[in-house]
């Protein structure tokens, strides 16, 4: 589950975060690139970054249930990143879809 929802956060980060010198983001490839996730998706990365990706009190504490929300946010983070590679050049988007 860990693996996952790292995973996940990473391709948020992927997709909303401007540039920056030492990551590469969706504006490396797409500069007017503008995707706009829900406020559920903001609020599970930013849990995901508190309660998963570091050892707090609050994370044994929270009863947060992954596993009914895993689902809604795969399929958000793949919506983007769909909107994402067809919003590139048309001869770019085979080298990011498997």
């Amino acid at each position: 589950m860990d693996s996952a929802l790292l995973h996940a956060r990473s391709l948020y980060e992927f997709l909303t975060s401007p540039q920056k010198r030492d990551r590469v983001v969706a504006r490396d490839y797409v500069p007017h690139w503008n995707w706009k996730p829900s406020s559920h998706l903001k609020t599970c990365v930013q849990n995901i970054q508190h309660f998963r990706s570091h050892i707090t009190v609050e994370r044994v504490q929270r009863n947060w249930r992954w596993s009914d929300r895993l689902p809604a946010l795969r399929d958000e983070i793949e919506d983007g990143f769909n909107e994402f590679v067809d919003s590139l050049p048309v001869e770019r988007r085979g080298d990011w879809r498997a």
